[in-house]
């Protein structure tokens, strides 16, 4: 069979089952609309909580209550103390 006869009876088969021809483009029209949607919220929702951590600055220190998970340590409240000699973190600045 030569590319031109596949074409051809493509056509013809087409144009015989027009609805399910017809019902299948709609699918595949409405499944790449739902995934390109899908696509653009998740990329929205990423810039968005990524802008939001960057304005936050990368010079903060969080300090939680003490807890442990998995085995490691939790910040005790001699810790800021800890924070504020230069001999333990020359770059720290300030902690309030």
């Amino acid at each position: 069979m030569t590319p031109y006869t596949i074409i051809a009876t493509a056509l013809v088969s087409l144009g015989a089952n027009k609805l399910r021809a017809g019902l299948t483009l709609l699918g595949i029209v409405i499944g790449v609309a739902a995934f390109i949607t899908l696509m653009a919220i998740g990329r929205g929702s990423q810039e968005s909580i990524t802008s939001g951590i960057e304005s936050l600055g990368s010079n903060l220190l969080f300090v939680t209550p003490p807890f442990s998970i998995g085995g490691s340590s939790a910040l005790t409240l001699a810790d800021p103390d800890a924070l504020l000699d230069p001999a333990f973190t020359p770059t720290v600045v300030d902690v309030t």
